[in-house]
């Protein structure tokens, strides 16, 4: 008989063999308990495959008003994009449609856990971009329009227009010099329905998606540090990214 052979028997007749494998198991064991724990405490921070969309949309849309069904369509094909293309570190989806007039509240902000639209804001659009609504829209730095398409926020900091959040476009020639543009999210005196009452609109941004300040706060709170934005107009429904997502 081998010398190894010899061992193994050696090994089962005290014991130590089956203790070493039982020990083992239990590590395991162990680890597979574990794994299992964190993914049961891991919430979903993308669109589950076992939900199905139509019945995402629907609680989405039931939660809210004004949020027309093809645009929110596009927005959540443009977090799913988002989510295969780029760091998403949170689960909300904010749509602005620029279509709507700027005097009504065509912001929204979707928590995707619960699919239920948590706030509606006014945004002002760029001063080049159009005076009641978004219909001229550019990537090109100065040209004080507003960019659509597919965002990720970034970091906040405070500058001339106070708490700020800055956004990184996705889409190269539609809004990736969103950043170098300094285009963010900020709180602004000719945002506020007092102001779209008196003048039938908000006032204009350089491009910027500005909200009024007494809501700002908590808006850039919820969403900063790695959420997704979907800025719409109708000219954007040609772009293949969010169409084919």
């Amino acid at each position: 008989m081998k010398l190894e052979h010899k061992k193994i028997l050696t090994l089962i007749a005290t014991g130590t063999l089956l203790a070493a494998a039982t020990s083992v198991l239990a590590v395991g064991n162990a680890k597979l308990t574990k794994t299992r724990s964190l993914r049961s405490k891991t919430k979903r921070t993308s669109l589950s495959p076992l939900k199905d969309e139509s019945s995402v949309m629907k609680s989405i849309l039931a939660s809210t008003t004004g949020l027309q069904p093809n645009v929110l369509k596009l927005g959540l094909n443009a977090y799913k994009w988002a989510n295969n293309h780029a760091n998403v570190k949170k689960h909300y989806l904010t749509i602005i449609d620029f279509t709507i007039p700027s005097k009504q509240k065509r912001l929204w902000v979707i928590n995707l856990n619960t699919d239920k639209v948590v706030m509606k804001e006014l945004v002002a659009n760029g001063k080049y971009s159009g005076l009641y609504n978004g219909t001229r829209f550019s990537n090109t730095p100065g040209s004080l329009q507003s960019s659509l398409g597919v965002y990720l926020t970034g970091v906040t900091y405070y500058g001339n227009d106070g708490l700020s959040l800055h956004v990184h476009g996705l889409q190269p020639g539609i809004n990736s010099n969103a950043y170098s543009r300094t285009i963010e999210f900020h709180g602004a005196n000719y945002v506020s329905p007092q102001f779209a009452k008196e003048y039938g609109r908000v006032g204009r941004s350089w491009g910027c998606f500005a909200l009024d300040k007494t809501i700002e706060p908590t808006l850039v709170d919820t969403i900063r540090g790695g959420s997704v934005v979907f800025a719409y107009a109708n000219n954007h429904s040609q772009d293949f990214t969010v169409e084919g997502a």
